[in-house]
């Protein structure tokens, strides 16, 4: 009878340890999960949010890099690294503004005169398929140029 009780007496302790352990860790889980979410929701200013922003296969537009630029600022990034990427046109059709022309170099403006505005700080790769080490050589680093909050044109 005595080792019955003890049998349960410990069964229910067990239970009662691993009830609380289980609960702890579930109610910590909740907590950081809920702090995490709140982080992303309120971004301090000291925070440098930045994205890749990759004009994909010559289909850039001024008026595309405003309202890509006032959505960034929206959303609450302060950084953006401009890639000129060219996929496969089975992949994404080519557009019309080629790299380095003359109208890409006004658009290029455009986006550095709106983010000055914006106050975000803007980074350019120069080569073409800048994401693309096989387009330069894997062993040369990407010519690239950064633009810094604030600077008008």
């Amino acid at each position: 009878m005595k080792k019955i009780a003890y049998l349960s007496q410990s069964l229910i302790l067990l239970l009662g340890v691993f009830w609380t352990i289980t609960s702890c860790q579930g109610k910590s889980k909740v907590q950081d999960l809920s702090n995490i979410e709140q982080s992303f929701r309120d971004v301090p200013e000291s925070s440098q949010l930045g994205v890749y922003w990759y004009w994909m296969s010559d289909n850039i537009s001024k008026e595309g890099v405003i309202k890509d630029l006032k959505a960034m600022k929206e959303a609450g990034i302060n950084r953006a690294y401009i890639g000129n990427i060219a996929q496969p046109p089975s992949d994404v059709p080519y557009g019309q503004v080629k790299i380095f022309t003359d109208e890409w170099w006004d658009i290029i403006h455009t986006a550095l005169k709106t983010a000055g505005e914006l106050d975000i700080e803007i980074g350019i790769s120069i080569a073409r398929d800048g994401a693309n080490p096989a387009a330069h050589g894997s062993n040369r680093s990407k010519p690239c140029a950064i633009w810094p909050r604030g600077n008008s044109l």
